[in-house]
């Protein structure tokens, strides 16, 4: 699955309903409240090794995404257990500034610009996440 960026992953956009992604992709395999925030629905599928969050706030809208699959690709280049540096060198022309995060088991990178992160252990990325973007004003950028 390709990953657009501030739009969403393959065919599923930010601001879909519960209903037309489960059209798109089908059922979830697991459905689930986070346990961080009640008014956040996961959807999550096992094969495709996707989460999708939906916000209760925003009538169930698709608001956050996250994968793990070595088949998801961002300007059709896989990156899944790829080389952090090498990625983010390979980006440097479309996604300049990088907040990185050390934690104790591995280190975030995130850029800010278009809400996307990836998640590196043994300088290798593990998965991404990408939420939908927000104003200046704290509003969602919900893609056309």
């Amino acid at each position: 699955m390709e990953i657009h960026l501030r739009k969403g992953i393959g065919e599923v956009r930010f601001g879909m309903t519960r209903e037309e992604v489960e059209k798109l992709i089908g059922k979830p395999d697991v459905e689930k409240i986070d346990s961080e925030d009640e008014n956040e629905s996961i959807w999550e599928f096992n094969d495709l090794k996707l989460r999708l969050t939906f916000y209760e706030n925003e009538d169930f809208r698709l608001g956050y995404i996250r994968g793990s699959h070595s088949s998801m690709t961002l300007n059709n280049q896989k990156f899944i257990d790829k080389k952090i540096d090498k990625v983010l060198g390979e980006l440097n022309a479309e996604l300049e500034s990088w907040e990185v995060d050390d934690q104790d088991l591995f280190t975030a990178y995130f850029n800010e610009d278009n809400w996307l992160s990836f998640n590196a252990e043994y300088q290798r990325i593990t998965d991404f996440e990408m939420g939908v973007p927000l104003s200046s004003q704290e509003d969602y950028i919900w893609p056309n």
